[in-house]
């Protein structure tokens, strides 16, 4: 069960950080945007040179969102926040520079797990 929680956030939370379905062209600058098969957008991002900048939004398929966050220079930063599709906040992530420097998880009711 551990294991499937872990898989679970890692497939939720981590994952859309750092990987996109459909990646822009290499030295990509401009926003991005990837969609689901029936046309509801999955995530919006903004590239520079390749690199991500500014906020990134990532979709459930029913609209509501998933997570957001920021990057600087191609790295977290800044608050991240990762959502249940219920729109109960999963977790707070603090990152400085792509470094995680702190994390709290919630439960599906928004209780702070210890």
């Amino acid at each position: 069960m551990k294991f499937k929680v872990i898989l679970v956030f890692f497939s939720v939370c981590i994952f859309p950080f750092v990987c996109f379905s459909q990646k822009p062209p290499k030295n990509y600058t401009g926003r991005w945007i990837t969609r689901y098969e029936n046309g509801q957008i999955k995530t919006q991002a903004s590239f520079d040179i390749g690199k991500e900048v500014g906020e990134c939004v990532n979709y459930f398929k029913s609209g509501k969102i998933e997570l957001i966050g920021k990057y600087i220079d191609g790295k977290e930063d800044g608050e991240w926040f990762c959502y249940y599709e219920n729109e109960k906040l999963r977790s707070k992530i603090i990152y400085e520079k792509g470094v995680i420097v702190k994390r709290i998880d919630y439960d599906e009711h928004g209780n702070k797990k210890q």
